[in-house]
This record gives C-alpha cells, sequence and structure tokens, in this order.
C-alpha cells in the first residue's frame, strides 16, 4: 500500500477519549459538505481551491428546529504562503440559547515533495444570548447574556489525490463577560479526510469522511460521503451519518442514524451552489422525519 493511503487511513482511524460528566454543549457550524467547506472545519484549509473565496452556508433542522448560518470569506495572498480567513456565524435552537461567532483565523502553507502542508489557528469571539430565559434544566432559566474566547487549530496535507487533516475546536474556552453558567462549549477534535479517483476522463469519485469526538464524553459524530463529479462542474453524492450521546451515565448510547444525498454545480468557474440533505433511519422520541437541510454558496475569484 502507498504512504499517501497509509496516512489517510491512519487520519481517519478511531480514537477513544476518557468520558467526564460535565455539562456541556456543542454549537456546530456546517458540516454536512464538509469536503466542500472544509475551512468550516480545520482553520489550516484556508486557500484549497487556490481562489479567494466569499462562502454563504446555511442548516436548517426539524425537531427540535434549528437554523445555523456561517459567512466566511477567504484570502489568499500573491505568495500563497500565508493566508487569512474570517467568517461570522450564528446559531439557534428552540429552548436554547442564540450564539453568535466572530472568527479570526491564519494558516501557513509549506510545499513538501509529495503534498501542500498547511498549519492554521483561529480565534473565536462567541456571544451568547439568552434574553428569553430559555434553556434545559441545568439552566437556571433566568435571562442572561455572555461573552467568550475561544481558540481552534489544525493541520492539513493536500494534493491532487487526497487531503487529510486533523484539528481542534474550542480550546480553551474562557468567559469574559457574565460567568452566569457552568456550562460551555464542549472541546471537539475533527479528523478529516477524502480521496480523488478518476473513473474515466470525465468523471471522479471523490469519498470523504468526519469524524468528531468530543473531548469530555459527550459527543461523538462520523460523517461519510461519495460523491460522483463530472467535468468539475456537476456533483451528485450519497451520505450517512452515525451519532452518539453520552446518556447520564457517562455511557454512549446509538442515538441518531441518517442518510442523505447532496448536489452541486459549478457555473463560470466562479459561482458553486451546493445542497445536501440527512433523514432519520431510526425514530428519536418516537419522530421519523426529514433532519437536515443545508444550503451553500461560493464566489472564488
Amino acid at each position: 500500500m502507498q504512504k499517501p493511503a497509509l496516512f489517510i487511513l491512519l487520519i481517519l482511524s478511531s480514537t477513544q477519549f476518557s468520558i467526564a460528566q460535565q455539562k456541556q454543549y456543542i454549537f456546530e457550524k456546517i458540516i454536512l459538505q464538509h469536503w466542500e467547506n472544509s475551512f468550516f472545519v480545520n482553520p489550516a484549509a484556508i486557500g484549497t481551491e487556490n481562489k479567494r473565496k466569499i462562502n454563504l452556508a446555511g442548516t436548517a433542522m426539524s425537531r427540535p428546529i434549528h437554523g445555523n448560518a456561517t459567512l466566511s470569506y477567504e484570502h489568499l495572498t500573491k505568495s500563497r504562503i500565508n493566508n487569512f480567513a474570517f467568517s461570522v456565524s450564528h446559531y439557534s435552537i428552540d429552548d436554547w440559547p442564540q450564539q453568535y461567532t466572530f472568527s479570526s483565523s491564519y494558516s501557513r502553507t509549506k510545499a513538501l515533495h509529495f503534498a501542500e502542508f498547511r498549519f492554521g489557528v483561529q480565534l473565536n469571539y462567541n456571544y451568547i444570548n439568552n434574553m428569553h430565559g430559555f434553556g434545559p434544566e441545568y439552566y437556571t432559566r433566568q435571562q442572561f447574556a455572555d461573552s467568550r474566547l475561544s481558540a481552534e487549530a489544525g493541520i492539513y496535507l493536500e494534493n491532487a489525490k487526497y487531503f487529510a487533516g486533523i484539528s481542534i475546536k474550542n480550546l480553551p474556552e474562557l468567559s469574559v463577560g457574565n460567568e452566569h453558567l457552568n456550562v460551555k462549549n464542549e472541546t471537539i477534535l475533527n479528523f478529516h479526510g477524502g480521496y480523488n479517483l478518476p473513473v474515466s476522463q470525465s468523471f471522479v469519485l471523490k469519498p470523504a469522511a468526519l469524524m468528531q469526538f468530543g473531548l469530555n464524553g459527550i459527543q461523538r459524530n462520523f460523517h461519510i460521503n461519495n460523491s460522483l463529479v463530472y467535468k468539475e462542474k456537476l456533483t451528485a453524492g450519497i451520505s450517512f451519518q452515525h451519532e452518539d450521546f453520552s446518556n447520564v451515565n457517562g455511557n454512549f448510547t446509538p442515538e441518531l442514524n441518517m442518510a442523505g444525498c447532496n448536489a452541486g454545480i459549478k457555473l463560470f468557474n466562479k459561482w458553486r451552489l451546493n445542497a445536501a440533505a440527512m433523514f432519520r433511519l431510526n425514530k428519536v422520541n418516537g419522530e421519523n422525519s426529514l433532519n437536515t437541510l443545508e444550503l451553500a454558496t461560493a464566489y472564488l475569484f
């Protein structure tokens, strides 16, 4: 087996973490099309398409109803060595606080003999607003607003055949406002990678995977996708996602299995439109319905 394939298998290997009994929650960025929007998962993946990019993406989930929107700008310098990005996100969910995140990112690229290696860091300012007094039982259900500072870091390896990356987010998370709650965004470790497999002169098969682990044992997430791309213009694929959540005893219980599809089109070599949908395979709280819809558009220049 070639070294690149061995490296990808290593990156995508499962890792176990100890479980800690802490009251935490996760505000996720856009992940259903992680192979198209690697920067949302890993701050090192700025400029992976070798162009400046403005990206707008959003998700909507049913039961519970929640939404997430992210606007980002990836800036490449002339040397393509030092690159920058900025993003703003908004997350809301029924009976939970709303969170606004403002992020500034930096990555540095180094050319290796077999791939490009990137290292990136990101600083986040999170504003959490619960002026309606909503929240689960471990909230006091009082009105509050809080500000948090957090950081992310990652590494990313890419060539014409494959990409692979590791990143960690919400490390650390420091409150700079109202210390109202003993609740924080969980620290997340991300493993992601993919491969480009030509099947003809016009078609390329692009399998990709993302694994997320909460370092405090609250959540694990695994998402795999297989897309067929026609002349870098049209994309169609299928996905599977599995999530585990820890219960009150700290044990992992299978919670959610989903299957879905995605499609995309690239216009004038500048505009890209993508959509993805995931459907529950098992009932959650007695319901089985559309779980998540994600839309994204990007302008490359």
